[in-house]
């Protein structure tokens, strides 16, 4: 339901984009707007002047889509009393938000004040989503949804990202990755939008005005998913004692768990990010780190692909872009494990099957992977990926030379 109310809210039109609007005028639109009810549930009312359902495809002002939070209901202290207010419109020459307090007030702020403003019902954590300073030199200090980069990392993150501002073909979101034939790649789109919006991402200015994307420092997981411990008695006895993750709650399918959050870096730096990390001190301790490393790395396999041949700044010279969720005590997407009963000697799986898939998406040019739900989970089953038999080749290949050097 949560995700089914955020996926309305991108599909609102925008109210007034003046910055000055007077009651008679805000009067005037209101009834084709996104209204409130007193609780706070959104009813939308629909118009022959709404945007089509695939409105996020066009940039063009003429939509009248600016805002993924058009509607969104609002509370601000001022002299030890609250007023209650809705966002209603949207400058896109100034980067405002408008906001129409109940009692027939006016005002326009920034972004930064609206997520602090907004009701804290329509964010994935109990805290203010706190916004990257992208715009400084250095972004070696800053976690960009729950990632941290190398140097080389940031460099690229950071030349890809003015590039893809100046290519007016390049979407804000863009989902690259192939998806399952039972599984609707729009569906998938909506979902990670729905989950950006959820932290407090316009994606809405962003795709129709081209502005830059607000990305908040960190990714919180889904609400209804947590981390464990394997039971002794589950069925993949490899998994025993691991770490594990479970919904607490019924997920729908298409629904965003959250970002496999970690470190980013290329396939030539790993040695370094272990020697940065752990500083093992003999040949056993750093077989163990390179197994830790690599039993927690995603490549960005379409990106790195598309790298080799295109025109804008990219990894090139056959560097793999990935990132590793080892040290990663924050995001849980790296639990989640294979269904697999034997991942070294077997093609059984256990009785559910797999449940999520990663998904690849380019944000303004730089990649992100996304779990993404592939059916409706129940509370108390285990989330589960499928990490290829390719993972799982090099994973046992770094097992053997681990046993070898250890007996």
């Amino acid at each position: 339901a949560a995700a089914a109310e955020l996926l309305e809210q991108l599909r609102c039109k925008i109210g007034p984009k003046s910055k000055q609007v007077n009651n008679a005028e805000a009067a005037s639109t209101a009834p084709n707007q996104a209204q409130c009810t007193a609780s706070g549930a959104r009813v939308v009312e629909r118009s022959p002047h709404d945007p089509p359902a695939s409105w996020w495809k066009t940039r063009s002002k003429d939509k009248g889509v600016a805002t993924s939070f058009l509607g969104w209901r609002v509370v601000k202290r001022f002299n030890g009393k609250s007023y209650h207010g809705t966002i209603d419109g949207f400058d896109e020459d100034e980067a405002w938000y408008h906001v129409t307090f109940d009692d027939n007030d006016q005002e326009e702020v920034d972004l930064n004040e609206i997520l602090s403003i907004s009701k804290r019902r329509y964010f994935l954590s109990k805290q203010i989503p706190v916004l990257c300073q992208l715009d400084d030199d250095n972004i070696l200090t800053e976690k960009v949804l729950g990632c941290t980069f190398s140097h080389r990392a940031a460099a690229l993150f950071k030349r890809r990202r003015k590039w893809s501002l100046r290519q007016r073909e390049i979407s804000a979101v863009r989902i690259t990755s192939q998806v399952p034939h039972a599984q609707d790649l729009r569906n998938v789109r909506d979902a990670v939008m729905a989950y950006l919006v959820s932290l407090g991402v316009d994606v809405g200015v962003s795709l129709a005005y081209g502005v830059p994307i607000n990305f908040p420092r960190e990714a919180p997981s889904h609400r209804s998913v947590e981390q464990y411990t394997v039971d002794s008695s589950d069925a993949r006895v490899s998994l025993r004692g691991e770490f594990g993750c479970r919904a607490t709650d019924i997920i729908p399918a298409n629904t965003v768990i959250g970002v496999y959050t970690g470190h980013c870096f290329f396939n030539d730096e790993m040695f370094a990010m272990i020697e940065m990390m752990i500083a093992p001190t003999d040949g056993v301790s750093r077989l163990k780190a390179e197994r830790d490393v690599e039993s927690g790395i995603q490549e960005f396999t379409r990106f790195n692909r598309q790298s080799k041949r295109f025109d804008g700044p990219a990894a090139g010279k056959g560097e793999l872009l990935m990132v590793s969720s080892f040290g990663d005590d924050q995001g849980v997407c790296g639990r989640i494990n294979d269904a697999l009963v034997d991942v070294y000697d077997s093609n059984e799986l256990v009785d559910d099957g797999y449940n999520v898939i990663c998904v690849e998406a380019e944000l303004q040019g730089w990649p992100f992977l996304f779990v993404c739900t592939t059916r409706d989970v129940r509370a108390g089953s285990d989330l589960r990926m499928d990490y290829t038999g390719y993972y799982w080749e090099r994973i046992g290949e770094m097992k053997r030379r681990l046993d070898f050097v250890q007996l």
